[in-house]
């Protein structure tokens, strides 16, 4: 969940938790064998890493990297092998996420390549996904301080130069 939409509530959004199924059913699928380091860029309140926590082996840990956390995010008791930071991470991992993130980033091109890229390791993978078609940006995007939605070819060129894309959906 987006920082800006976190509430104190215990039950989440069917569209959230439908999201979560969907991209820990991708997480094993693009990854094979469970990755054991997972970065989570532009993590927000962390609900998804401890979803996915779950399917991952022992000992695995996921860093949850957003810019926004506060003082009392980086305090907040997490499950084990989870851990928050508000600092980009310095060493790459086999698993790198950037679920709904690079519409908040005003130059996305350079995040993709200087901070993004160098997060996923030489056998690793990223999965990205974006809000899409730019028709369909409306206030709630600006609320919630995206620069831009993506339609797949707006992303693939956004992706391709760094990575090699294998896979992409709907």
């Amino acid at each position: 969940m987006d920082l800006r939409e976190r509430q104190q509530q215990a039950q989440r959004h069917p569209w959230e938790v439908a999201r979560a199924r969907h991209f820990r059913r991708l997480v094993a699928d693009a990854c094979g064998t469970p990755p054991m380091t997972v970065i989570d860029v532009g993590a927000g309140d962390g609900w998804f890493a401890e979803q996915l926590r779950a399917d991952l082996a022992p000992g695995c840990t996921i860093t949850c990297w957003d810019a926004h956390y506060t003082a009392d995010d980086l305090a907040a008791a997490l499950p084990d092998g989870i851990r928050r930071t508000a600092d980009r991470p310095t060493e790459p991992a086999q698993l790198v996420l950037a679920l709904d993130v690079l519409e908040h980033v005003l130059d996305d091109r350079t995040f993709v390549d200087e901070e993004v890229a160098p997060l996923v390791a030489a056998d690793g993978v990223l999965i990205a996904s974006v809000p899409a078609h730019q028709r369909l940006f409306t206030s709630h995007d600006v609320a919630l301080g995206h620069h831009r939605r993506h339609d797949a070819a707006s992303l693939r060129a956004l992706l391709e130069p760094a990575f090699e894309v294998v896979h992409e959906g709907s």
